[in-house]
């Protein structure tokens, strides 16, 4: 007889979440779509609408960013976010997948270099331990930084997230080969970088 599998759906404060039997988790986020432009989105501690948020700024920002680099910026970011999930392993050192868009946005809008995976993941590391030390401000509206989760300038979890980011840099540096790459994947992740 075939084992049934169930998926699991979770209300929380501003969205409701649904934990697929196979491993994925998507959130629904009630929005209101505005006529002037812009979206609002539940106030996160209050029942109010938050402010008016722009997201199609960073969507504009992260298109123009991986046209200029030979469409290479977006199978950058699945790669880093894969090798950051599987790296760094407790869910409260974890960095965002909003805040790992941002840092690769930033570490290409001059990039000049190599378009290899190798070069691009090295770009983007050395780039974001720097980054990860100060807050960045979200333009889209949403909050008032991207990685407000770190706390203020400098601050241990920075630091720690940092100190990650260069980890990870010097273990994509050592890879010689693609086989050396691949095992910087969790199992299950590798289908992700492509």
């Amino acid at each position: 007889m075939a084992r049934q599998l169930h998926n699991q759906v979770r209300a929380g404060n501003l969205a409701v979440t649904v934990n697929y039997a196979d491993g994925t988790e998507v959130q629904v986020l009630p929005a209101i779509r505005r006529s002037t432009g812009g979206v609002r989105i539940a106030d996160p501690g209050s029942s109010r609408w938050s402010n008016v948020a722009q997201p199609e700024n960073f969507a504009r920002k992260l298109v123009d960013v991986n046209q200029a680099n030979g469409s290479r910026v977006v199978p950058t970011i699945k790669i880093a976010k894969a090798i950051a999930d599987c790296f760094i392993r407790r869910n409260e050192q974890k960095i965002s997948g909003y805040h790992m868009e941002y840092l690769v946005a930033e570490a290409f809008k001059n990039y000049q270099g190599e378009r290899g995976h190798r070069a691009m993941l090295n770009q983007l590391f050395r780039s974001s331990v720097n980054a990860a030390m100060q807050p960045i401000a979200d333009s889209t509206g949403q909050s008032r930084c991207v990685d407000e989760y770190l706390g203020e300038a400098r601050s241990s979890p920075r630091r720690r997230a940092s100190t990650h980011f260069g980890q990870m840099r010097g273990r994509v540096n050592s890879c010689q080969t693609k086989q050396d790459l691949d095992n910087l994947f969790c199992q299950g992740n590798a289908n992700r970088r492509r």
